[in-house]
């Protein structure tokens, strides 16, 4: 029987191994404020060469190296550089481009699970009022052809009242013949928009920005082997970004005698007409081309992004009146998230009182969440009082005076409400085993940012909103999956970069044109909202990661019974029952398109 010589490899020690990915780890950890030489493979070749000090591989490891068998042991030194260029690879190490440093994933953090978890309730809260849902009297109910399963599955009450709730694509898809379909579908009487609540109907409008290149094309395709394709132009080229807003129903749109009537409005309460709306074949659309750049019209901002918002609540209230409440959903950008000075803001706040921190901000705010030493309701200060505690840590016998009235500092502020622990610093670095390393438990920063009370803290974009009787939200960080105008710009783009010619002109027209209902349809639209209703629901329903994803198929079909939140009964008709039910008893195609029919326009 031959034997088989396996090779010993030092690295496989695992305290060797532990060691040497350390060091990368040190190296490659962004540290703010200081610049660091790219990683090199002599840098490593040093590392492990390096036997007259304690900082190198095999000393930090504890071998002794005056001792012959000890270096026996060991590969042979000085080792080259291929040898250390191999190590590195099998250590993990890989080659590659540095500028763009991909997307960090935090779709399952903690901060942004909560954050989720609270605006599904409120999502769904909407949704109520939205033209999503329909409410019925069991007896309508029964009259229109729902089973007593289906009406048991779907009762609610509201206000002592018990009403079946009913999505809308279903029921459109459970009345109405095949040949019946019209992009206006009729409703009978008993249809009703807005919940028996009396709350007023909502409208849901989803804001993002896109940007477009003059050079963007397609940069993989099918080719000849031997087919010299025409070499591109370098770089990019100029470029141009798109803001605009959209609802279930499409673009909002004004003729040019509906915008002077807007004007007009604004002229009367000093403000200047609007300039936000891209005009196309004498119709206005609700969306913006922003030439950005130093020398064009600058950079995109919060102010930029209020002005927006401002004049499409005009067009909105101009188009449905007050009858109607706008629901604005906007993503994580700075500009977006713009705090007012009053905020409490914990990038500002130093890790102890006193100094120039919060300057402007307001004296106290109300705990959302129960912690260890303080409970829901209870009011914080965020300056030293006269009559309260002064700050733990300082020495006994510390004069009043030193401190009161000025602002406390995170460490104070965390302590009060039993968060803070030991060993914790301003962002979170610390020194590990000769290392410096960051721990985001630790950090004051942002265990003070994970507090409901600061999470929820209102923007001035927020502010604007709601002092106009309407709504502002923030989509959860890292969910676009649940912004259904990321499709649209990807159906957009689709086609921009099919007709690229490496010219900015062109490119404009070509972005105007993807965005016309000749190539996005309000077809398309409706199914990209269904998408999202489809994340909207798994997540409700507590499936989170990948699981998401697959549960995602289940929820095709949107021709299904709703579970309400007030709903307890045991008997629920599950997405695809319901499917399975509507499609036999009609005969219709899966692939129908189903069409979305939002408040009309006020008389």
């Amino acid at each position: 029987m031959r034997g088989r010589w396996t090779r010993n490899w030092i690295l496989q020690e695992e305290h060797v191994k532990l060691k040497a990915l350390t060091f990368f780890r040190s190296y490659l950890q962004e540290r703010k404020g200081e610049k660091k030489k790219p990683f090199r493979v002599k840098v490593f070749k040093d590392y492990v060469n390096d036997t007259t000090t304690k900082d190198g591989l095999f000393p930090s490891c504890g071998f002794d190296l005056s001792n012959r068998a000890v270096i026996r042991s060991l590969p042979q030194l000085p080792i080259s550089n291929a040898t250390a260029r191999s190590w590195i690879i099998r250590l993990g190490m890989k080659y590659r481009n540095l500028t763009g440093r991909g997307y960090f994933d935090g779709h399952e953090r903690p901060d942004v699970v909560k954050w989720r978890e609270h605006h599904l309730e409120r999502h769904h809260k909407y949704l109520k009022s939205n033209a999503l849902f329909m409410y019925l009297t069991p007896a309508q109910a029964k009259v229109e052809g729902l089973t007593d399963e289906e009406v048991t599955a779907c009762t609610v009450v509201i206000q002592g009242m018990e009403y079946v709730e009913i999505e809308k694509d279903f029921y459109m898809w459970l009345f109405h013949k095949k040949d019946e379909l019209t992009s206006q579908p009729k409703y009978p009487p008993s249809r009703k928009f807005d919940a028996p609540s009396g709350d007023r109907p909502t409208i849901l409008l989803y804001q993002d920005e896109s940007i477009y290149k003059s050079y963007d094309k397609h940069k993989y395709g099918w080719s000849l082997k031997h087919f010299v394709p025409r070499i591109s132009k370098k770089g990019e080229g100029p470029g141009i970004m798109v803001s605009g807003m959209i609802s279930e129903d499409g673009w909002l749109t004004l003729t040019v005698a509906e915008m002077a009537a807007v004007n007009h409005k604004r002229a009367l309460a000093d403000r200047e007409p609007i300039k936000m709306m891209h005009k196309v074949d004498g119709v206005f659309h609700s969306f913006h081309f922003f030439e950005y750049g130093a020398n064009r019209d600058g950079y995109w901002n919060h102010e930029h992004i209020q002005e927006q918002a401002e004049e499409i609540l005009d067009i909105c209230e101009h188009i449905w009146g007050e009858a109607v409440k706008v629901i604005f959903y906007f993503d994580w950008s700075s500009g977006h998230a713009k705090m007012p000075d009053t905020a409490w803001n914990p990038s500002e706040m130093n890790l102890n009182y006193g100094g120039q921190q919060c300057a402007g901000a307001r004296e106290s705010t109300v705990l959302l969440e129960d912690y260890p030493k303080m409970k829901k309701g209870e009011v914080q200060y965020l300056f030293f009082q006269p009559e309260g505690p002064g700050p733990f840590y300082a020495k006994p016998g510390t004069n009043p005076e030193t401190y009161v009235g000025k602002p406390k500092g995170l460490k104070q502020l965390l302590w009060e409400r039993g968060l803070w622990k030991d060993g914790m610093t301003l962002d979170g670095w610390r020194q590990v085993r000769g290392q410096r390393l960051k721990c985001q438990d630790l950090s004051a920063r942002k265990v003070m940012k994970g507090c409901l009370d600061i999470m929820f803290e209102k923007s001035e974009l927020q502010l604007m909103i709601e002092s106009r009787g309407h709504i502002c939200e923030f989509l959860p960080k890292f969910h676009c999956e649940l912004n259904p105008i990321e499709r649209v710009w990807g159906r957009s783009k689709q086609l921009v970069r099919d007709l690229c010619e490496d010219d900015y002109k062109t490119m404009l027209d070509t972005v105007v044109r993807s965005l016309m209902p000749d190539w996005l349809p309000r077809e398309l639209i409706s199914a990209y909202f269904r998408k999202s209703r489809d994340y909207f629901r798994v997540y409700r329903d507590g499936i989170n990661g990948p699981e998401a994803e697959r549960a995602v198929k289940l929820y095709k079909s949107h021709r299904r019974l709703p579970p309400s939140e007030e709903n307890v009964g045991n008997q629920k008709l599950k997405p695809w029952d319901a499917k399975k039910a509507v499609l036999s008893m009609l005969g219709l195609a899966s692939n129908e398109p189903i069409n979305i029919i939002q408040p009309s326009r006020k008389a």
